[in-house]
């Protein structure tokens, strides 16, 4: 009979060392002392004289408690480690003390693990061999390879991050990183668990040092077999020279998500990606691309970057120059990743503002005198077409707008499933091509007076001051909130205006104003409505005058300011006016759902096709298992080649700071609207926050912080002008590491993002 083989058993950190050490050697370990704190009391003295005869130079000294790491149970990081020990007898006991003091109550059998303090440390950090949220397989190992430091990722510092699909270090660059995972899989085999949590080193030589290994102790893991299907699809989406971004151009992070219901994606992909986003480029002299905008990779929204970035070249130029332009402009982004969502500032450039030069020498690597010429000439005629029409183009768009309130839904026949596809194609028509035509003046114009910032001519707060000035439908909701608060206007009144509004546009499941007002509306809320004074753009008026004339255009700066006022503020306007369409076809589907016993979950599982035929019970069923699956796989925010897929980089992002302004304070992360509370003068975190968010600035909230989104998003617009500190677009790293904090440093004229507990 042959002997079973002998089962691993995770016990205290110490201890789990040890037994690796026995199976594997000391290659990878360094060489310890460890006890209880039974031997402790008994025998300090020579426990410490042991000490100081083994290590010379200073050690760490890591908890090694019973509660910490066994076999069910992890307490990762809940207590003391003293690094830096100087190896004399004071030092060590009192560090030694201290480690004992943070366990919760000490026993008899608890431990205390001595190593030596590594030096020339080149890479430190932690890997595990699971993904820890979803259970996927991944390998996450998040290290430092700066400061020099071993305790930076567990401290919760600023770190780097890669999600490595099942552990295939093929598809790593870095050496040392591979080396590491073939020791981390020779851990698995030896353990025979596949679930760990390592807190590793490299140090200048290439030595891997592995100082703790414990078992992660989520109940159930994902195989790989689960994902393997996945990805092979998504292989098949990718085609090569293309790049494919989550926040670029309609930014679908920021507006659904980067993983929404298909009730939601397919209402986005109907009403703007599918066809109205070129359309709209198309009607202003853009070049027309008759393709859909997202990809959708399994679920996650993908924007065909190469797709966006020819629409966003006026038509006029030459077709050999677009295309030298698309490859220049494609290789930049590949360069600079952290650019993709802010493609229409750092990568495109769609009109001719003042700060063109510095354009024209990046572009002189590529293109000659001639090239850039006709490309400038191109922007020129089309910069100033549009401007000069804007009036006339405006005043069409609006009306055309204005269809939507006309619509009639009492005559119309058919299930409530009928009018709301009728009112969703009304808005096809009529609401969502407007809002794109007026989304690119309101670039347009901000792109100008952004450029005037970067050439000196006006600062940055005279820039928030005329922003903040463009009275939108933000404005009047708050003053009308003010009105209702004051008693001079009815709460009826306000729902029939603004009922309509709710966080997730497109999310059926988000419940509107006028379905939890008491939630959404602050009683107390006043509105300041203070105008800011603008005539500094007065006194420069003859430098911007001359500026412009240098550049060919003939309109005045009063109407050049007036086109940027305008159209930031038809954009609000707009999209106010389709987002109500929407929600009231969103409306009419969860009531048809009432009647059929489909919940709100139900139907954010089906698509409009699905709505109107087949066995719903059955797609809702075969819809809800693909999204689990999707939301257990991980993406990168870029996607270049198949590779990427396999190896996801995990940026901390950069986000757009509004003001100048500095708070520190404690946080209140908002999900699907289930946090209630104070928010006066608090740091509000929303992942990704569309029209239906602005509830929050009738909280008199301190700050803001978004996961997604740019310097041109709904939110930036929206705390411009209400001159509320925010940093918007931050990254899912430091979003997350942000939820889970107490208070938080947002300093926006410094540009800086702490965690202060």
């Amino acid at each position: 009979m042959k002997s079973k083989k002998n089962k691993f058993i995770f016990k205290t950190k110490a201890e789990t060392l040890d037994s690796l050490i026995k199976l594997l050697g000391k290659k990878y370990f360094c060489e310890q002392i460890f006890f209880n704190y039974n031997k402790w009391l008994k025998e300090r003295d020579e426990i410490v004289l042991k000490i100081i005869q083994k290590f010379k130079k200073k050690i760490v000294v890591r908890s090694s408690c019973h509660d910490e790491d066994t076999n069910i149970t992890s307490n990762a990081g809940a207590f003391l480690s003293v690094l830096g020990v100087l190896p004399n007898k004071k030092s060590i006991i009192d560090s030694i003390e201290k480690v004992f003091k943070s366990y919760n109550k000490i026993k008899d059998k608890d431990q205390v693990l001595i190593q030596p303090l590594v030096r020339n440390v080149s890479i430190s950090g932690v890997l595990t061999t699971k993904e820890i949220s979803m259970g996927s397989p991944y390998f996450v190992i998040t290290y430092d390879d700066i400061s020099g430091k071993t305790d930076t990722v567990t401290s919760g510092l600023k770190s780097k991050s890669i999600m490595l699909l099942n552990g295939n270090e093929k598809k790593l660059k870095s050496q040392r990183l591979i080396k590491l995972v073939k020791v981390v899989k020779t851990i698995i085999k030896k353990t025979n668990c596949d679930a760990l949590d390592i807190e590793f080193c490299i140090d200048k030589y290439d030595k891997i040092i592995i100082f703790q290994v414990r078992r992660l102790t989520k109940n159930k893991y994902l195989n790989f077999n689960i994902i393997k299907p996945l990805i092979k699809k998504i292989e098949k989406q990718i085609r090569s020279n293309t790049i494919f971004s989550t926040m670029a151009d309609w930014n679908p992070s920021e507006i659904i998500g980067s993983n929404p219901r298909p009730l939601a994606l397919n209402l986005y992909q109907y009403l703007v990606t599918d066809k109205n986003w070129y359309l709209a480029r198309k009607e202003m002299g853009y070049e027309t691309v008759p393709f859909p905008l997202i990809t959708n990779f399994q679920g996650k929204p993908y924007i065909n970057v190469n797709y966006s970035l020819k629409s966003l070249m006026p038509e006029s130029i030459p077709r050999t120059i677009k295309s030298k332009l698309l490859k220049f402009q494609l290789q930049t982004l590949s360069k600079d990743r952290l650019s993709h969502d802010k493609i229409e500032f750092d990568i495109a450039y769609t009109c001719l503002n003042f700060s063109f030069n510095d354009y024209e020498s990046k572009l002189k690597k590529d293109f000659n005198k001639k090239e850039i010429s006709i490309f400038k000439q191109c922007l020129f005629n089309q910069t100033s077409r549009l401007i000069n029409e804007y009036e006339n183009e405006f005043i069409k768009l609006n009306n055309q707008n204005n269809e939507l309130k006309n619509i009639n839904l009492s005559e119309s026949k058919g299930s409530k499933i009928d009018q709301a596809i009728k009112l969703i194609n009304h808005c096809r028509e009529f609401g969502t091509k407007q809002f794109a035509i007026f989304a690119r003046h309101a670039f347009i114009g901000t792109s100008i007076l952004r450029s005037l910032v970067s050439i000196g001519m006006i600062n940055e707060k005279e820039y928030d001051c005329f922003i903040s000035n463009i009275k939108t439908v933000t404005s009047e909701f708050l003053f009308n909130l003010d009105e209702v608060n004051r008693n001079k206007r009815k709460i009826d009144d306000f729902l029939l205006l603004y009922g309509h509004l709710r966080p997730g546009t497109y999310d059926i499941t988000s419940l509107r104003y006028d379905e939890d007002p008491e939630f959404y509306l602050s009683k107390d809320f006043r509105y300041k409505g203070e105008v800011k004074k603008t005539d500094f753009l007065d006194k420069k008026k003859i430098k911007i005058e001359r500026i412009m004339n240098k550049f060919g255009y003939s309109f005045s700066p009063d109407k050049l300011f007036s086109y940027i006022g305008e159209s930031v503020r038809m954009r609000e306007k707009s999209k106010f006016i389709f987002t109500k369409c929407i929600s009231d076809a969103l409306k009419l589907i969860t009531e048809w759902g009432g009647e059929n016993q489909f919940s709100r979950d139900d139907l954010s599982f089906l698509d409009l096709l699905s709505l109107k035929k087949g066995d719903k019970k059955k797609k809702i069923t075969f819809k809800r298992k693909e999204f689990t699956n999707s939301n257990k796989l991980f993406l990168p925010q870029i996607i270049e080649s198949k590779s990427d897929v396999h190896l996801v980089r995990m940026p901390l992002g950069q986000p757009t700071f509004i003001t100048k302004k500095k708070i520190t304070s404690k946080s209140i992360h908002i999900e699907n609207n289930e946090i209630k509370g104070d928010f006066t003068s608090k740091i509000i975190l929303i992942q990704n926050a569309d029209p239906g968010y602005d509830w929050i600035f009738s909280r008199n909230i301190g700050g803001l912080i978004t996961a997604y989104g740019g310097s041109n998003s709904h939110m930036a617009i929206r705390c411009v002008e209400l001159s509320i500190p925010a940093a918007i677009g931050c990254g899912e790293r430091m979003f997350v590491k942000l939820k889970n904090s107490g208070v938080i440093y947002l300093n926006c004229n410094e540009k800086l993002l702490k965690v202060i507990e």
